[in-house]
């Protein structure tokens, strides 16, 4: 038996136990073994559903409320490249196959490759998780219907992604500002970035340069924000990972905010500290069941799922 052949069926064996243990017991072996595992829970879409992602990733991953995301990547595979980094930190690059990119309402098709380098630690239970920043959601073509999803991460489908919940916020709290996903806030004449948050700015948090979550400062130490397996709730700053900017919208007759038709609050609008812990469920966009616990021991509601990944 060839060296080749014996490492085949050792990898081979690898994800066949893999399969028969599931993602709870994946956790105490190799960290390896936890990126295939969490590289396929996360293709089949259990990201994307709160009852899935209590099952199957929870148990791989060091973060515990999964952003409520407004965009997805559908992906043809994956090649995992790993080594060990210092600290006894172990690193993963994980090379994706893209078909396309899916944000509120619209689906681009192209091809390209991804790389994306993951961490992975040590979890105290002689396990491993991943940590950081999560990664965007990366679902395998045959699970996905990108059309149906794009529908879905627009605001009023019944998922609420954190910038549906940041922009029904700042309606109620008065200003007449169009919806903007995450990633265009920056680029957005709707907003401008200030140096110190004060409570009503949008609180981004970003990864890479790129925002991935987004929620309204309640006060300097509390963001209101939703995540998929924590709902609506307000949490701690530190309950989301990456680098933090803050971004306030223009008032009328500031520069860009005349051009880009900004109307500022109204006479007796809301406060704009909107519903927090225990508020509304924000829906998942596929099937799934109830969700997680939320950050700070807070009890999420049960959540619904409007629609499948693929329809039938």
């Amino acid at each position: 038996m060839t060296s080749r052949t014996t490492a085949a069926l050792r990898c081979t064996f690898t994800l066949i136990a893999l399969a028969i243990v599931g993602a709870s017991e994946a956790r105490g072996v190799d960290p390896a073994v936890v990126v295939r595992a969490f590289c396929t829970a996360d293709g089949a879409g259990h990201r994307l559903s709160p009852h899935m992602w209590q099952r199957e990733i929870a148990p791989l991953v060091a973060w515990s409320l999964e952003p409520a995301w407004d965009r997805l990547t559908v992906i043809g595979g994956y090649e995992i490249t790993s080594r060990r980094g210092a600290d006894g930190r172990y690193e993963a690059e994980i090379k994706y196959a893209v078909i396309a990119d899916i944000t509120p309402g619209i689906v681009v098709r192209k091809r390209r490759e991804e790389v994306v380098t993951v961490e992975v630690v040590p979890s105290g239970d002689g396990g491993w998780r991943l940590s950081g920043v999560p990664p965007v959601p990366h679902v395998f073509d045959h699970v996905a219907d990108a059309d149906a999803l794009a529908e879905l991460l627009e605001p009023g489908s019944g998922y609420e992604s954190s910038t549906a919940f940041a922009w029904v916020l700042l309606r109620e709290a008065g200003w007449n500002i169009p919806y903007t996903p995450s990633a265009e806030i920056p680029k957005s004449d709707h907003f401008e970035e200030v140096g110190t948050g004060a409570p009503g700015d949008l609180v981004v948090y970003s990864a890479q340069g790129t925002p991935y979550q987004v929620g309204l400062m309640q006060s300097q130490e509390i963001v209101l924000s939703t995540s998929l397996n924590g709902g609506r709730q307000a949490a701690p700053f530190a309950a989301f990972s990456g680098t933090i900017s803050y971004w306030r919208p223009r008032r009328p007759g500031s520069a860009g905010a005349d051009a880009a038709g900004i109307e500022g609050p109204v006479a007796g609008g809301a406060t704009g500290e909107g519903p927090v812990a225990g508020g509304a469920t924000g829906e998942g966009p596929v099937a799934g069941g109830a969700s997680g616990d939320g950050a700070n021991g807070t009890a999420p509601q049960p959540t619904r799922s409007p629609a499948p990944l693929r329809r039938r």
